[in-house]
């Protein structure tokens, strides 16, 4: 029973995922269809049909086709949007002298190309 309802659960899984994939369109003309899974500012990370993650460079890449919504999505979409807020304003903070702050970039600097300030 246990088998039964399992398979069940992964064919239903398996036909959900394939009707809402996204496609990766490639410069080379070939499509791939898949799962966008990010991107930087360098390459596109996109989990293809074998379910493995791959990366492409975005010089490989033409563009990318989301999958459209699903029917409930769709349909909470198209709900009258309540009346937008203004944003908060910025919180202004104090940093003492001397502290020390983590910064995480993206890309590496390279001091043979980048001057001071």
């Amino acid at each position: 029973m246990k088998k039964t309802t399992f398979a069940i659960l992964l064919a239903m899984f398996v036909m959900v995922t394939a009707t809402s994939a996204d496609t990766l369109h490639l410069r080379s003309g070939a499509n791939i269809e898949g799962t966008f899974l990010g991107a930087d500012t360098r390459q596109i990370k996109f989990l293809g049909p074998d379910g493995q993650p791959k990366t492409y460079s975005l010089t490989e890449v033409e563009g990318i086709a989301f999958a459209a919504m699903s029917a409930p999505a769709a349909a909470a979409s198209k709900a009258p949007a309540p009346a937008a807020t203004p944003p908060a304003a910025p919180t202004k903070v104090t940093v003492p002298a001397g502290t020390l702050i983590f910064v995480r970039m993206l890309d590496s600097l390279d001091t043979s190309k980048t001057q001071t300030g």
